[in-house]
């Protein structure tokens, strides 16, 4: 689970295990499933914002390309293919 407002990722392992984490220094972590999953997590929303401006954009609305996804160093970024 990840919480903008108090900037922290919460991860369950398949024990249920609960595991908090500042979101800034979450992919530094030695939780490696935790940063496959945020990893794929931040692609799979990075293609969405994307493929959102692009439908915005061919339907002759005005827009802009996605503000982002700011998650942490590693993590967010312009939310641009190949941008960090």
């Amino acid at each position: 689970m990840l919480s903008s407002e108090t900037k922290v990722v919460t991860y369950v392992n398949k024990r249920g295990e609960r595991s908090t984490y500042p979101l800034n220094s979450a992919m530094e972590s030695a939780n490696v499933e935790m940063v496959k999953r945020l990893k794929y997590t931040k692609d799979i929303l990075t293609h969405m914002l994307n493929q959102n401006a692009g439908n915005n954009m061919n339907k002759g609305a005005p827009g802009t390309a996605p503000a982002g996804i700011d998650l942490g160093p590693g993590i967010g970024g312009t939310g641009r293919p190949g941008e960090v």
